[in-house]
């Protein structure tokens, strides 16, 4: 019996398996860097060569200092036209007088007739101004040389900022638009005509007050209605005062009764913001996810926003389908110019705010339930002035302490804090009174679960508290 001789065969990837190495690390956050990385492996293997053209061309940029660029970007088209099919999302920037300096080169509409095409991938216009707030010019040559043609029917993601005075006409031609992301806009009074079918809604990002939204909600008593909000699924937006937030309140209390998900997170310059009667949830018997940042008040004011958040979670349908509850808390951050910074405004005064009736609500939102409620808190508090913390008797003096802290809560949204805090049991470098004080912190952040016993011992809640803290240049 004679042995077939012969080689091994080799193994073979197929295409899937390499394009799924590339999606993995490819990190939209950190863009040019994953493209270096993958054009250099698509450089010595042609099986990543696709992939790599599909992120590389994903998202095209142009703004006024680029105007060369799209005579390159024609040139790329028109050598290799498959890669025309991968461009999703094109952002452009008006000049610093507002002007659309795209519409009058030949070269860039010549790259929107490529890029518009039947099948192909471009749904997401990102539209801003080049140097502070603008007034959108030259309105009726951008709507029949560039919008009606290439935006409207197409686009299903917008996103505008830093640009006053854009037609409500623009938005209500957007007929398959769902997402919508507006920052620093505001809208033309005036609408042309009655569209027959406007754009409805799911996804809105934006800051309150809001002009556009406010010129959007006035409906037919001032215009045609140009936005539907009745079927959104998802509002982001910042915490501001809730007097402020009148148009938040009225998409989320009358008009937007389908939303499953409400983030509302803090501006980068952190300062208390009063609660009062933000949202009245009653009518939202489909929320999934309730995201809420939050400054404390410093003791001085004598105002209890852990008691705000619960009076607004009351108002929860207690038949609900509350999925997950997150908190983020932001303590040491309240500095009210009007006032003296007590010594005495310690974390524990701090924290001294009523978390049972918080520890109720939740109770009350996970009681009728058979899945489980995910409930995540998490606190990060500013030491300021070591010295007003408890001293070592009132808290723990262990040296297993950890400290707990991270990085980039608190540090990432205000420039003038030190980023020497840390996560965990490693060691960033602290100071010995800045290794005290995290000590000290320790067990004055733990007497915040135990006061959440109702939460933490529910079976169907699952609760996670974390705890940070941070340091000021020049302290400790």
């Amino acid at each position: 019996m004679s042995l077939t001789s012969g080689k091994a065969p080799r193994p073979v990837l197929v295409q899937d398996m390499f394009d799924e190495i590339l999606d993995y690390s490819y990190d939209p956050d950190a863009r040019i860097g994953s493209l270096i990385e993958m054009q250099a492996w698509s450089s010595v293997c042609r099986s990543f060569r696709s992939r790599y053209q599909k992120h590389a061309y994903s998202l095209i940029k142009i703004d006024k200092k680029d105007r060369e660029r799209t005579t390159l970007l024609l040139d790329i088209f028109e050598e290799i036209p498959y890669v025309v099919r991968h461009v999703f999302e094109l952002q452009l920037e008006l000049d610093e007088e507002g002007r659309a300096w795209f519409v009058e080169d030949q070269d860039f509409l010549s790259i929107m007739a490529y890029i518009y095409q039947p099948g192909y991938s471009f749904k997401r216009l990102t539209l801003s101004s080049y140097f502070g707030q603008s007034s959108l010019q030259d309105v009726s040559k951008i709507k029949e040389a560039f919008w009606k043609p290439y935006i409207s029917a197409n686009v299903t993601s917008l996103s505008l900022s830093s640009i006053d005075d854009i037609p409500l006409s623009f938005f209500a031609s957007c007929v398959n638009l769902r997402d919508l992301k507006l920052s620093r806009i505001s809208t033309a009074s005036t609408i042309s005509a009655n569209p027959e079918n406007c754009p409805s809604i799911q996804t809105l990002q934006c800051d309150f007050p809001n002009p556009a939204i406010a010129s959007f909600l006035r409906g037919a008593s001032v215009h045609p209605p140009c936005v539907d909000f009745s079927l959104l699924r998802t509002l982001k937006t910042t915490l501001n005062d809730w007097e402020e937030m009148q148009e938040a309140q009225e998409l989320v209390n009358n008009i937007s009764r389908r939303l499953e998900e409400i983030y509302i997170s803090i501006a980068e310059e952190l300062r208390y913001h009063s609660l009062g009667v933000l949202f009245d949830l009653h009518a939202l018997n489909s929320l999934r996810v309730f995201e809420i940042g939050l400054v404390f008040a410093a003791p001085r004011r004598e105002e209890d926003i852990i008691f705000d958040l619960a009076t607004i979670l009351r108002t929860l349908p207690t038949q609900n389908n509350l999925r997950r509850l997150e908190i983020v808390c932001f303590i040491g951050y309240d500095n009210s110019p009007s006032q003296e910074i007590e010594e005495d405004e310690s974390l524990e005064k701090y924290l001294d705010v009523n978390w049972a009736a918080l520890d109720k609500e939740i109770l009350r939102i996970a009681s009728t339930r058979v899945d489980t409620l995910q409930v995540s808190l998490k606190l990060v508090y500013r030491a300021m002035n070591p010295e007003s913390l408890p001293t070592n008797d009132q808290g723990q003096d262990s040296e297993n302490a950890d400290g707990n802290v991270d990085e980039n809560d608190a540090d990432d949204q205000q420039s003038d804090w030190d980023d020497d805090v840390s996560e965990g049991n490693e060691d960033p470098g602290y100071t010995e009174v800045q290794k005290e004080v995290v000590q000290r912190c320790e067990s004055i952040f733990a007497a915040v679960e135990d006061r959440l016993s109702l939460t933490t011992h529910h079976p169907r809640i699952t609760f996670t508290l974390s705890h940070n803290v941070a340091f000021a240049i020049g302290e400790c």
